[in-house]
């Protein structure tokens, strides 16, 4: 690295900004649990209540002489099963919604951090608009290259599982599902599929589903990112072979 082969910081990450950092997530997060996420719990007993109240309703219109109680009975169980689906969807797409906000934001907090940092003795422009067109193994192989061991860093897979749990999410089919259904299949709903059928050809982009398990697993991870990264990180400690883009371009 250049600097006329001095000693210098090439990362700088203050105590008083990673706990600002922090912060924002766990915000995000406390008022997801608090506000949001409550309003998905007992969904079976809102699905029966739902269907208890659509037998009450129809049961206005009933004629004994011409309906069947057995037959209303049976379709008011499948009127409640029907709006237990919907909201076991609706819930899957709120958890997935918010998940991928607090994964853009960190995100955005990366690269804004990332050039803010480079900046400092880095000045050509075009590698502060790299890093904002960079993929995330992109920009991870750029931190590793500074001298930042992220691979060692607990839950690293977690973040790059994220990234593509957020891209199937907004894009549907693509590249990212492919890759995601093959490595991490939990993260598809079964809809009652057998263990011996359960395989690849199986899963659908439009299955996708976290627990609120699996939810906090990657929110661990963004927390787990910010307190691993070092408050100094020095030019000594950048790899030989930097990116080539990168390299090219100090």
């Amino acid at each position: 690295m250049s600097e006329e082969n001095k000693e210098f910081v090439t990362l700088y990450l203050a105590s008083i900004d990673r706990d600002y950092l922090l912060s924002g997530y766990d915000f995000y997060v406390a008022q997801a649990k608090n506000l949001i996420f409550p309003q998905f719990s007992n969904l079976e007993d809102v699905a029966k209540k739902y269907a208890d109240e659509w037998y009450n309703k129809a049961g206005l219109s009933f004629n004994s002489e011409n309906d069947d109680p057995a037959d209303l009975a049976e379709q008011a169980y499948h009127e409640g099963i029907d709006y237990y689906l919907n909201l076991e969807e609706m819930k899957s797409s709120v958890y997935l919604a918010i998940l991928s906000s607090i994964y853009h934001k960190w995100e955005k907090d990366l690269r804004e951090w990332l050039v803010k940092e480079i900046r400092q003795w880095a000045k050509n422009k075009v590698i502060y608009e790299k890093i904002w067109a960079l993929t995330l193994p992109d920009i991870i192989k750029l931190i590793e290259s500074l001298g930042v061991p992220m691979s060692n860093m607990p839950k690293h897979s977690k973040l790059l599982t994220m990234s593509k749990v957020v891209n199937v999410f907004k894009h549907g089919d693509g590249k990212s599902f492919e890759t995601l259904k093959k490595s991490n299949p939990e993260y598809f709903r079964r809809d009652g599929v057998t263990e011996e059928a359960w395989g690849n050809s199986y899963i659908r982009y439009e299955d996708l589903t976290i627990s609120e398990v699996q939810f906090d697993e990657f929110i661990d991870s963004i927390i787990g990112f910010w307190e691993s990264i070092p408050q100094y990180t020095y030019s000594h400690q950048a790899a030989e072979d930097l990116p080539a883009w990168f390299a090219k371009l100090l």
